[in-house]
């Protein structure tokens, strides 16, 4: 986890922002595609920075929750207007699409995370507010991933 937030220093100095890293000490072996979830939280933690403006908080943690891993990213960014926040996860989605947008970006990072997510059985959520910020929650199984055609 260190090691993608270092990959990000760079934005978080321009921006004057801070990150909070939380890693609960009780975390179990994971068997996920390490890479992939790696993405997942580069998207998360990379739209947190873009969206937080400057001399702001972006919070990273990692927790046991029942029988799932949570990772939750938030932010005192912009936040996402209510009547966007079901499409956030649509392939090319961009609440400002107009030619002169402020943020760059294709619309497809949280479309990505939301596959690789399902993929894993899990499940991603996000609650915003407009000019207060937002709060990306993923849930992942613990345990190795069964593969299609495996039993139940």
């Amino acid at each position: 986890m260190s090691d993608v937030i270092k990959a990000f220093r760079p934005i978080q100095k321009e921006k004057d922002i801070e990150i909070i890293l939380d890693l609960a000490a009780d975390l179990p072996t994971m068997y996920w595609d390490r890479s992939k979830i790696t993405q997942v939280i580069q998207n998360l933690l990379g739209n947190a920075l873009k969206f937080t403006p400057h001399g702001g908080r972006v919070s990273v943690a990692v927790r046991l929750k029942g029988d799932f891993i949570e990772f939750q990213v938030s932010d005192n960014g912009i936040g996402i207007p209510k009547e966007h926040v079901e499409q956030i996860f649509d392939r090319f989605f961009q609440v400002d699409s107009s030619p002169t947008r402020q943020y760059g970006g294709s619309g497809l990072g949280l479309s990505f995370t939301r596959e690789i997510v399902h993929a894993h059985n899990g499940m991603v959520f996000v609650e915003s507010k407009e000019g207060v910020g937002s709060i990306f929650l993923t849930l992942l199984p613990q345990g190795e991933m069964k593969q299609e055609g495996e039993g139940h």
